[in-house]
């Protein structure tokens, strides 16, 4: 038995790139969220998180990977914590990256 012909075929569930980036206000919306809540189970309880906070489950994942790069939360054993003094961080190009506003 003999192959002519190989064909790979690459398929994604979800497409990141169609969903776009999350916006501004859902960036604020999850900062208010984490700083009032503790001990939150994100490990199992993710599609209840984002369809609490209104967010696309693969989005809110992004999020809080940027969430605990930038030291604004911690995720331990899949339980979200907030960091108690975030500070803001400088972006690649040296401009700041402010702590989300409480305005909607």
């Amino acid at each position: 038995m003999t192959a002519d012909r190989i064909v790979a075929y690459f398929y994604l569930k979800q497409s990141h790139y169609l969903l776009g980036m999350p916006e501004r206000a859902q960036y604020a919306k999850l900062f208010r969220f984490v700083q009032t809540h503790q001990n939150v189970d994100v490990g199992h309880r993710l599609a209840e998180l984002a369809a609490y906070l209104k967010i696309d489950a693969s989005q809110l994942v992004l999020m809080l990977k940027i969430f605990t790069e930038l030291h604004f939360a911690t995720i331990a054993k899949g339980v979200l914590n907030p960091v108690a003094q975030p500070t803001s961080q400088k972006n690649r190009d040296g401009t700041e990256l402010s702590i989300p506003s409480n305005t909607d």
